[in-house]
């Protein structure tokens, strides 16, 4: 098992000079606080991901019932309108 420890950089570190030691101890602790927050987002979508797929199975169940209702009504509007237009000609 692997552990690691912050360690907080003091004073001048192979020959910098103390200013660029704090620069270089600054910008680890922006790259931690980077490397939290993403692990943090990706923490929160593997909560919402799940949630959206099973929204998009529902949406596509519910997408064909209404294709399927959709050519019912289609084909009763034809036959409808097939039985007007006999009926109309019968009264001709």
């Amino acid at each position: 098992m692997r552990t690691t420890a912050a360690i907080k950089l003091r004073g001048p570190l192979s020959g910098l000079s103390p200013a660029q030691g704090q620069s270089a101890q600054r910008e680890a602790a922006s790259q931690a606080r980077e490397r939290d927050q993403l692990i943090d987002r990706l923490h929160r979508l593997r909560q919402v991901l799940p949630v959206l797929a099973r929204e998009m199975a529902s949406a596509r169940r519910q997408a064909a019932h209404l294709k399927l209702d959709n050519r019912r009504l289609t084909e009763q509007v034809r036959e409808l309108r097939a039985a007007l237009e006999a009926r109309e000609r019968g009264m001709r």
